[in-house]
């Protein structure tokens, strides 16, 4: 089965998402087309667009900014839409947890930015609080941006070796259907003609 098959077999459906909250709020417009194109551009945008959101800490928003971001940059939903379930209510705490430490290390010991935070902060609850988030956000950004490029390319790479393995069986099938190679056919003599009862005088 082929890359394109595989993908539409297990994404989800327009009628899955015609019921659901998606298409009340957005309405036919995320049945364009091009949103359920199934080419190497698409998938790949599609996949790199949900991985994106799902790194995210946005997780009771995350299939609508999909959506969304599929309508603008016009790529492929279904798979925008299965990708942003990589974070989900049983993975997310792993996931922020490792960002959250992510972003505390690169915000502290970068010297520059640790600077500047020392220069504009207050030492108050809130203060303390927006501290975390921005550790929280600066995390899951530069995990969402490393995820996005891999899946994007991954994508690029799995296409390009199935489309050479399918016109390599393709030509492979045609080559096997030819029984006789075209040396073969070039060097066949012709049938000799029948001779004439007929003398020539």
């Amino acid at each position: 089965m082929s890359l394109p098959k595989w993908v539409q077999r297990v994404l989800p459906t327009k009628d899955r998402i015609r019921h659901s909250a998606l298409y009340r709020l957005l309405g036919h417009s995320i049945f364009a087309n091009d949103l359920w194109h199934f080419d190497e551009r698409a998938v790949a945008g599609g996949l790199a667009l949900g991985l994106f959101v799902a790194f995210t800490p946005t997780i009771p928003f995350q299939m609508l900014l999909t959506t969304v971001g599929a309508l603008y940059f016009r790529v492929n939903l279904p798979v925008g839409l299965a990708a942003c379930w990589v974070t989900n209510p049983l993975t997310a705490l792993p996931f922020y947890w490792m960002a959250f430490e992510i972003g505390r290390y690169t915000m502290s010991e970068v010297p520059w930015i640790a600077g500047m935070l020392k220069s504009y902060t207050i030492e108050t609850k809130l203060s303390g609080f927006l501290l975390r988030c921005m550790h929280l956000w600066a995390g899951c950004l530069m995990m969402a941006a490393v995820a996005a490029t891999i899946g994007h390319f991954t994508v690029r790479l799995a296409w390009g070796l199935t489309s050479r393995c399918a016109s390599r069986l393709g030509r492979g099938d045609t080559s096997a259907a030819d029984p006789a190679p075209p040396e073969a056919r070039q060097d066949a003599k012709p049938a000799k003609e029948p001779k004439s009862a007929c003398g020539t005088g």
